[in-house]
């Protein structure tokens, strides 16, 4: 499920880091990070460097992956896995995605065009080029196709390899017609052609039980000597694929799993891996290996690419923190991704009190920005997923106090959220659940708990705590067993609440007393996205679904539909505006705008390059300022004017 905005809160202030390919209106506010599929060396500048993200685009650095520009806005929001440079043509640049594409750049990767090559022009694994410069052979793995070009990718044609999904295809640097294919096999996941890919022959073994290998590398200086990852670890030839022997790159058990692998092209017994254990390197040949890179710290090394000529120079692509470089041959590693906006948003929160502060939940962590620079939160929150926090909440009446909702755990800050206390998790039974959390605006003490789980009795959906979260009791009466998707306090004593699993809205004007089932036509809630009640208005409320608008005037009583354009049609995130500047909706199209209570919606700030937006946070600064997060291209603000 997609996360939304979660209060109608303040953002925050603008990033000093301009970023090249937005559009004019919006500024790119960052955290520069993401999650790198692939890294590839331009052969014919060296300093020059492709990064493909998941689910962000393709990025360029000119300096040897120190920053970082977004190229074609046709691959923005595309969750590419490779690519690949020609050798003789560098300003010849492939990229692809198992589902969404197949391109080609011919200037250098400035511009893409997308390549028909067959059912469905899909090539979810790296093209290969011909290490011999006479020839024009091309080949292209796709799941059940091995596609082949005999003209340099103009044309194409299908084969394949008897019951094997190819992955990852290698030339062999000493023989010029003799081409390696790793894949999924039932037995082997391994072939060999002696004849430039038009037949094959099987072998792999000994790879490991369940013929599953993910990448070949051969050794361009020790003829027969190979690489080969698989599922479960790592296997070297020294037959040119005939047998295999397995590296002892997992430690005692032997079972790491192998994400990256390069080698030193200047020295190519000097072998670096990123495995589910950790970034480990060899200088042995992958006789034995050491422990590297520890400040990459949890982030799985995704990509791996070693400078041409200056094999000191080693990047690591991650699973969400971006690049990193290593300037010493992987001993030592910093954070490298300054430009790329990559990191997919959950959701923002701005401080309600204190300008400038922001919190964002991205798939690179618990973030806050402060004075245009995030600093992610590292302590008790970790880099999973998982572990990103669901709701932020700031005490109306003191600034230094904030909360944040996690499931089953509430934290607690009382420096603005700069550090958090260890989780308060209440001695009690029944205990209160934290999917959702408000408090009351006159008195914060008083608060209220939303489960996170259905597997709980009666009564026991909401919970409420008169003395700052110490002690809570069961509030829930009248709302039936349920997750909480939303929790909302918009008065004195006022509540509202969404449920999951289709069982409604609710509301509640005595604390949680007793709570009422809003009735009208509305949609089933697993399609209820987000509801923003009017503050200056607490009779009208808007609500956003996948199917529309909703908007009631009668304090949920009735509800009506109201028309919305195509394009406005899944709302993601919805906002209003302070000094009635409009209600603002994020959704798969960029940011629309209605200044008439959502009657009519027109597009707002200009065309986004990621329009993608998922959550919107705005700043009541004098000009107000619209924060937009996306899914893909991190943080995007403009003026509201």
């Amino acid at each position: 499920m997609k996360r939304l905005a979660v209060h109608v809160f303040t953002a925050c202030l603008v990033s000093s880091v301009t970023f090249p390919s937005i559009a004019a209106g919006w500024k790119q506010e960052g955290p520069w990070a993401g999650n790198v599929t692939s890294l590839t060396f331009d052969p014919a500048g060296p300093q020059k460097v492709y990064a493909t993200t998941n689910g962000g685009g393709l990025y360029v650095s000119n300096d040897g992956g120190n920053s970082w520009a977004l190229q074609d806005a046709e691959l923005t929001s595309r969750e590419l896995t490779w690519v690949r440079v020609e050798p003789k043509n560098p300003k010849n640049v492939w990229t692809g995605s198992p589902s969404q594409g197949f391109w080609r750049s011919t200037d250098g990767g400035a511009t893409f065009k997308a390549k028909s090559i067959g059912y469905g022009s899909n090539v979810g694994h790296p093209v290969v080029f011909p290490l011999n410069p006479a020839s024009k052979t091309f080949l292209a793995p796709n799941v059940n196709v091995l596609y082949r070009s005999e003209d340099a990718g103009a044309t194409w044609k299908d084969t394949r390899i008897p019951n094997m999904d190819v992955t990852w295809l290698a030339w062999d640097p000493f023989e010029p017609k003799r081409i390696y294919a790793a894949g999924i096999d039932v037995k082997e996941g391994f072939a060999i052609s002696t004849d430039a890919g038009a037949t094959w022959t099987r072998t792999g073994e000994t790879l490991q039980p369940g013929g599953r290998a993910k990448q070949v590398h051969p050794d361009p200086k020790t003829k027969g000597v190979l690489y080969v990852v698989a599922s479960r670890g790592l296997f070297r030839s020294t037959d040119s694929g005939a047998s295999f022997t397995q590296l002892p790159i997992g430690g005692a058990k032997n079972d790491a799993e192998v994400d990256a692998f390069a080698l030193d092209p200047s020295s190519p017994r000097k072998l670096f891996a990123g495995t589910r254990k950790g970034f480990v390197m060899s200088t042995n040949g992958g006789d034995s290996w050491s422990g590297a890179g520890d400040e990459i710290g949890l982030w799985y090394v995704r990509a791996l690419a070693v400078h041409p000529t200056s094999s000191e120079l080693v990047l690591a692509g991650t699973s969400g923190g971006g690049v990193f470089k290593s300037t010493d041959g992987g001993k030592s590693w910093a954070p490298s991704s300054e430009g790329m906006g990559a990191s997919q948003v959950k959701w923002l929160q701005a401080h309600p009190s204190t300008p400038g502060v922001v919190w964002g939940a991205l798939l690179t962590g618990f973030s806050r920005l402060e004075n245009g620079t995030w600093n992610r939160m590292t302590s008790p929150f970790t880099k999973k997923d998982d572990d990103v926090p669901d709701q932020i909440v700031g005490d109306p009446k003191n600034p230094k106090i904030v909360w944040v909702a996690n499931g089953g755990s509430l934290y607690k800050s009382t420096d603005g959220g700069i550090s958090w206390d260890s989780p308060v998790k209440p001695m009690q039974d029944p205990s209160p659940g934290f999917n959702a959390f408000a408090l009351e605006p006159s008195d914060p003490k008083t608060m209220y708990s939303g489960n996170w789980t259905s597997s709980h009795d009666d009564g026991e959906t909401v919970f409420r705590s008169t003395d700052g979260g110490v002690k809570w009791k069961v509030a829930g009466k009248g709302v039936p067993v349920a997750s909480v998707k939303q929790l909302e306090c918009t008065g004195p004593k006022t509540l509202w609440l969404l449920l999951n699993d289709s069982k409604g809205i609710y509301r509640s004007t005595d604390g949680a007393t007793t709570w009422t089932k809003t009735a009208g036509d509305l949609p089933e809630s697993r399609d209820i996205r987000r509801l923003v009640v009017d503050p200056a208005n607490p009779q009208t409320a808007y609500l956003a679904a996948k199917t529309g608008l909703f908007v009631t005037n009668d304090a949920g009583a009735t509800w009506k539909s109201v028309s919305v354009a195509k394009d406005v049609k899944e709302i993601e995130a919805l906002v209003l505006a302070p000094d009635g500047k409009g209600l603002f909706a994020g959704t798969f199209h960029g940011v629309f705008r209605s200044t008439d209570g959502g009657a009519t919606f027109t597009p707002f700030g200009g065309k986004m390059v990621n329009s993608d937006v998922r959550a919107i946070a705005i700043d009541r600064s004098s000009p107000p300022r619209l924060y937009a997060g996306t899914g893909g291209g991190s943080v995007v603000s403009t003026v509201i004017e």
